[in-house]
């Protein structure tokens, strides 16, 4: 994951990133994409998000 620092004034959005620090980027993989390249199929079943 990119490193980014950035100061969140708004009470909400800086306890939504804590959360999201502590359970979810454990979890995460970062990818690299192309342009133009197709994710998905049409029809095709969605498994990551």
């Amino acid at each position: 994951m990119s490193d980014s620092t950035f100061v969140v004034t708004n009470q909400l959005l800086c306890t939504l990133i804590e959360l999201t620090d502590k359970r979810l980027l454990p979890h995460l993989e970062e990818i690299s994409l192309t342009a133009g390249q197709i994710l998905y199929e049409s029809g095709a079943e969605i498994t990551d998000v």
